[in-house]
């Protein structure tokens, strides 16, 4: 995650970044903002994230793919070989360990201003 000098890197499961792509739709100015208004969906996340951050990052995908979100270009550049990301969706709830399924998933729309580089789907807009 990239804004203005702030800078992290750490593990997100592929099953919240729908719960990223959310918060990102909801506004979230900057990395701060963001960490505040994603626990409203994914109580779990901030706490994961931050216990297994990346002290010095080299920008390589671990496991499934790599996701870089810069809010300074509005832009998240996608290397997820197995999950298409898209600028909209559904994201579905979670409460630390396990998908809410009896919760209805939330639409989300991430304003037009953003741009999304997928590197494994076609479909991606740049």
């Amino acid at each position: 995650m990239l804004d203005r000098n702030e800078s992290q890197s750490g593990l997100i499961p592929s099953p919240s970044i729908s719960s990223v792509l959310f918060t990102i739709a909801s506004g979230a100015p900057g990395i701060q903002e963001f960490w505040e208004k994603i626990s409203e969906i994914d109580s779990g996340l901030k706490k994961y994230y931050l216990s297994n951050l990346d002290s010095q990052p080299i920008l390589e995908g671990q496991g499934d793919g790599l996701l870089v979100i810069s809010w300074e270009h509005h832009c998240i550049e996608s290397f997820q070989a197995y999950q298409p990301i898209r600028l909209k969706g559904f994201a579905r709830r979670h409460d630390g360990m396990n998908s809410l399924i009896e919760l209805a998933d939330l639409p989300f729309q991430i304003s037009d201003e953003w741009h999304i580089i997928d590197h494994h789907f076609e479909e991606s807009r740049h």
